[in-house]
């Protein structure tokens, strides 16, 4: 039962991560239903920001405390070319309820600062 309901809570997190996207007027979508067709190496979640900025996003929702760094070779293995890969993880414990929290390459995040001071006024 340990394992279904892991992977209930799975699937909430990253339904939870597109909404919040979306809310923030982002596109986003699962891309884990598609696992089971085209393999395992695809992320759980694509998060656009434009064209030229895509995440590539492995969700993680951990009972105990969050390993982001631990995930974060899968989530580089499994982003596409040109896509930004992270990590979104959360604990989710009653009791304990904690913030999700997104994990990024120095690089890649120098990137997308480059970004941000190129479109400020």
């Amino acid at each position: 039962m340990g394992g279904a309901n892991s992977n209930r809570k799975g699937k909430r997190f990253e339904r939870e991560v597109v909404r919040a996207a979306e809310r923030a007027g982002f596109r986003a979508r699962r891309l884990a239903p598609l696992q089971a067709r085209i393999g395992s190496d695809v992320p759980d979640v694509e998060l656009t920001v434009h064209a030229e900025c895509v995440f590539d996003v492995e969700c993680k929702a951990y009972a105990r405390k969050p390993n982001p760094l631990a995930v974060m070779p899968q989530a580089v293995a499994q982003a596409r070319r040109g896509h930004y890969p992270a990590v979104i993880c959360t604990e989710v414990r009653p009791g304990c309820p904690s913030d999700p929290m997104v994990t990024l390459r120095l690089d890649d995040f120098l990137d997308l600062l480059g970004y941000a001071a190129e479109s400020a006024p």
